[in-house]
């Protein structure tokens, strides 16, 4: 869990999983160089399972979310930032779920993505089977729901790039021939909408979704294209769904 000034919601944020029913977790926070009370209300939750690690400068979210990924132990690795929420069943269910499937590599449930200044919210479902190929379409795993078997991956890293976490999944669904991400169409986690957060300004992100499929080896330029037209239909119905 990457954290900068985030004293406002980081407790939510943990209780949502000190709450899980799958009680075998570990949470490693990186607080990065937060100038607010965010280490001191980490520190105020005792609970052994929780380990706060403090950058002395600025890394951003990649490469603190890499830091986590390197101290951590466990054989399945699920990130959540400091400002959302897992429902109670999320992990139980995802473990589940993965081990019953040989080619699964990673996890991906449905979510709610909700204003916190307004009673807007959608849910976004999950799509049974998400490869390679279909995740060139459009980010079906968002980041708050994937979790990962590690034993299945060589590597998994978030490099320091705009819309880190999608070039990640579409780095492990490449890695193997038939590699999956099996979905659970359950909401099971809230991603929480800031109006400054970085999804927030669509034409940003939009010019960052391009810049990952267009360096992509194994995407020729049309290629990069059509998957990019398919992003602004998804990105359209997403926007359209709120309520």
């Amino acid at each position: 869990m990457p954290a900068h000034n985030s004293e406002r919601y980081i407790s939510e944020s943990i209780e949502s999983i000190i709450s899980q029913t799958y009680p075998n977790w570990e949470l490693i926070i990186i607080d990065d160089a937060s100038t607010d009370n965010t280490a001191s209300v980490v520190k105020e939750i005792e609970d052994n399972r929780i380990t706060l690690v403090s950058n002395k400068i600025n890394l951003g979210v990649a490469l603190s979310r890499n830091k986590a990924i390197e101290l951590s132990r466990g054989q399945y690795l699920a990130f959540l930032d400091s400002d959302d929420i897992w429902m109670p069943t999320k992990l139980e269910q995802q473990i589940e779920t993965i081990k019953t499937n040989e080619n699964a590599v990673c996890c991906h449930t449905a979510y709610t993505r909700f204003y916190d200044k307004s009673k807007k919210s959608n849910l976004v479902r999950a799509r049974r089977v998400v490869t390679f190929e279909t995740l060139l379409k459009s980010n079906f795993i968002g980041n708050l729901t994937g979790l990962i078997d590690r034993s299945k991956v060589e590597q998994v890293i978030q490099k320091p790039v705009k819309h880190e976490d999608y070039l990640m999944w579409l780095e492990i669904l490449s890695s193997k021939p038939d590699c999956i991400s099996i979905g659970i169409d359950q909401n099971l986690a809230k991603y929480r909408v800031h109006s400054n957060s970085l999804s927030a300004n669509k034409l940003r992100s939009a010019m960052w979704h391009w810049n990952v499929l267009n360096n992509i080896p194994s995407v020729s330029r049309i290629k990069a294209i059509y998957f990019f037209s398919n992003y602004l239909f998804y990105s359209l119905v997403k926007r359209n769904s709120m309520k």
